[in-house]
C-alpha cells in the first residue's frame, strides 16, 4: 500500500476521537447510519474485557484514519474499507473507553453497501459513575479511574468492583542492571491485554515524576527490547527525599497525568522512596531489581544471575593467563555492604578465596590461601566484593564522593589486596575491576523470565490494590511482601553459607 499522504499525525486522530465522544456526551447530533447493535457489542468487549492480540496492521489503519478524520470534520466520505473496520476492531480495545467508544461510533457509521443507512443511536449522557451509554436497550457504563481531587488516591477495592481500565506510571531508578526492560515489557503486556489499561512511563527514574518528564508507553514501545540491556526509560539516582518538597511535587504531578497507581522498579534507595510515597498516600507498588541481591524480602533480584555470570566468565579467563604467568590474580566484583555477587561467583569458578564484606578477612589467611595454591602447582585467583574489608583496617579506596542518598563511591580493594600479597608472597600479583561490565549487556535467560513475571504480577498487585507491597519470589512463586519488609533489613551473606565456600579455599 501506498504511504499516506502527508496529514494529521496519529496523535491528532486520538484527540478528534477524545473530542467526538465529549461532543456525544454533550448532546451534539449522531451521524446518519448508526449501527447501535454493533456498537453495543463494541461496547460489552470492552466491559467484558475481551482484550486480544493485535497484529502489526498499521497500513491497514491508514484507509479508517483517513475516514475517520473526513468523517470528523463533516467532509463527505464513502467510508473505511474492510481492511480498515478489521483494523479498527482489534485497536479499539487497546485504547482507553473513550477513545475506544469513538473508534466503536465511527466504524459503526458504515454498514455494507446494499443496506439502507438509519439514523440510530445510543442515549449519551454524563453521570458520577463515568460516561453511560445506553446501547440497544442495554446501559453500560465506561469509568475512568484516578486519583481524586488534590491528588488523594480513590479507595482501590472500590474502584476496582467499579471495572475499567488504569493509567499506570512506570519508572526504573537507581543503578541500571540486565532485565529491567524485561520488566517493562511484561507490565505493558499484561496491563493493555488483561485489563485495557494505559500506560506512562517516567524517565530517569524519580527525577521523571519530580518534573513531570514522562512518555506513553504502549505494546509498540515495548516491543523487541526484551534481550536488550539497561533501561528504555532511563535512570538516576535522583532522591526525591532529599528535595524540598518532593513527596508533594510527586503527588501533583501524577494528578496532573491523571496517573492511578505507580510501579516503582528498583534496589533499597529507589524503594525506600516508594514506601514513603505510599506512607504520604500515594497508590504505589515495586518491583525488585539489583545485581546485588541484597533486598529482604526475595530469594531472588534480576540482575544478579546475569552479573554472577559475567563474573564466573571472567574468573574463568583469568585463570588461564595467572597459570601461564604464575602470578596471583584478584578479580574485584559488586558488592558494596552485601557479597552475593562474590560467593555465587567465586564457588562456580573455583576461587582460592573469596572475600565479602560480611566477614572482614585475615591477610594472614589469604596469604596462606594463595602460597596453598603456588604450592600445588597452580596459579591463585581470588573474587573479592568492592565493600570487602581485613580485619585490622580497611584497605577500601574511597573517593570522599557521595551519592545522592549518600553513598561513598567504592573502589581498589582489589589493587591494595594485589599490593600487599605481591609484597608478602614475593610473587607477581594483578587485580581486575569488572564494575559496569556487570550491569550492562543483555540479560540472563533466568533474569529474562524472573523480570518478565515481576512485571506481570506488578499489574496485577495494582488492580488488585494492594498499593505498599512489592512483588517477590518465594521458592518458585511469586509473592507480594510489604515495602517495609523489603527495605528495611538489607540481605546479607549468612555466615553458613560463606563456611560452605570456604571449604574450598587454598
Amino acid at each position: 500500500m501506498s504511504p499516506e499522504p502527508a496529514g494529521p499525525s496519529f496523535g491528532d486522530l486520538a484527540a478528534r476521537q477524545e473530542a467526538l465522544v465529549r461532543a456525544l456526551v454533550a448532546g451534539a447530533p449522531l451521524p446518519a447510519g448508526f449501527d447501535a447493535a454493533r456498537v453495543g457489542a463494541a461496547a460489552r468487549a470492552l466491559r467484558d474485557k475481551r482484550f486480544g492480540e493485535v497484529g502489526r496492521v498499521w497500513p491497514s489503519l491508514l484507509p479508517y484514519r483517513r475516514e475517520f478524520l473526513a468523517w470528523a470534520e463533516g467532509r463527505p466520505s464513502a467510508g473505511p474499507s474492510r481492511d480498515g473496520r478489521e483494523f479498527a476492531r482489534a485497536h479499539r480495545r487497546l485504547l482507553d473507553p473513550e477513545a475506544a467508544t469513538a473508534l466503536a461510533v465511527c466504524e459503526a457509521l458504515w454498514r455494507d453497501e446494499d443496506e439502507p443507512r438509519r439514523r440510530r443511536g445510543p442515549a449519551v449522557r454524563r453521570a458520577p459513575g463515568g460516561l453511560v451509554m445506553a446501547f440497544a436497550g442495554r446501559v453500560v457504563t465506561l469509568r475512568r479511574r484516578r486519583l481524586g481531587s488534590g491528588g488523594e488516591p480513590r479507595d482501590s477495592r472500590r474502584v476496582l468492583d467499579e471495572g475499567g481500565f488504569m493509567r499506570i506510571g512506570v519508572l526504573t531508578g537507581g543503578g541500571d542492571c540486565p532485565g529491567l526492560n524485561a520488566a517493562i515489557r511484561g507490565m505493558v503486556h499484561r496491563g493493555v491485554k488483561g485489563f485495557g489499561d494505559v500506560f506512562t512511563g517516567f524517565r530517569d527514574g524519580w527525577r521523571g515524576p519530580l518534573e513531570r518528564d514522562a512518555a506513553p508507553l504502549d505494546l509498540e514501545a515495548v516491543d523487541g527490547i526484551l534481550p536488550l540491556g539497561g533501561t528504555i526509560l532511563g535512570s538516576s539516582r535522583t532522591n526525591p527525599l532529599k528535595t524540598g518538597g518532593g513527596i508533594d511535587r510527586i503527588r501533583e504531578n501524577l494528578a496532573a497525568l491523571e496517573v492511578d497507581a505507580l510501579i516503582a522498579v528498583g534496589g533499597e534507595d529507589t524503594l525506600g522512596v516508594a514506601l514513603a510515597l505510599h506512607e504520604a498516600g500515594v497508590p504505589v507498588v515495586g518491583v525488585p531489581k539489583t545485581i546485588d541481591n541484597d533486598l529482604s524480602g526475595t530469594d531472588y533480584t534480576f540482575g544478579f544471575d546475569t552479573a554472577v555470570g559475567i563474573a564466573v566468565e571472567a574468573a574463568d579467563r583469568l585463570r588461564t593467563t595467572a597459570e601461564s604467568h604464575h602470578r596471583t590474580l584478584i578479580c574485584e566484583v559488586m558488592g558494596r555492604h552485601a557479597g552475593w555477587i562474590a560467593l555465587h561467583s567465586g564457588m562456580a569458578s573455583g576461587a582460592a578465596a573469596v572475600l565479602v564484606p560480611e566477614r572482614p578477612f585475615d591477610l594472614d589467611e589469604v596469604t596462606a590461601h594463595v602460597e596453598a595454591r603456588f604450592q600445588a602447582g597452580h596459579a591463585p585467583v581470588l573474587v573479592v566484593s568492592e565493600g570487602a574489608r581485613p580485619v585490622e583496617g580497611s584497605l577500601e579506596l574511597q573517593t570522599g564522593e557521595r551519592d545522592a542518598f549518600g553513598h561513598v563511591r567504592l573502589g581498589g580493594v582489589g589493587e591494595r589486596l594485589a599490593g600487599e600479597l605481591e609484597r608478602r608472597t614475593g610473587r607477581e600479583a594483578r587485580s581486575v575491576v569488572l564494575g559496569h561490565l556487570q550491569r550492562g549487556g543483555p540479560p540472563s535467560a533466568f533474569d529474562r523470565v524472573l523480570a518478565t513475571r515481576f512485571g506481570l504480577h506488578a499489574v496485577d498487585a495494582v488492580h488488585a490494590g494492594e498499593y505498599g507491597a512489592m512483588v517477590a519470589l518465594r521458592g518458585t512463586g511469586i509473592v507480594r511482601v510489604g515495602l517495609a519488609e523489603a527495605v528495611g533489613t538489607l540481605k546479607t551473606v549468612p555466615p553458613e553459607r560463606y563456611a560452605e565456600a570456604g571449604v574450598f579455599f587454598g
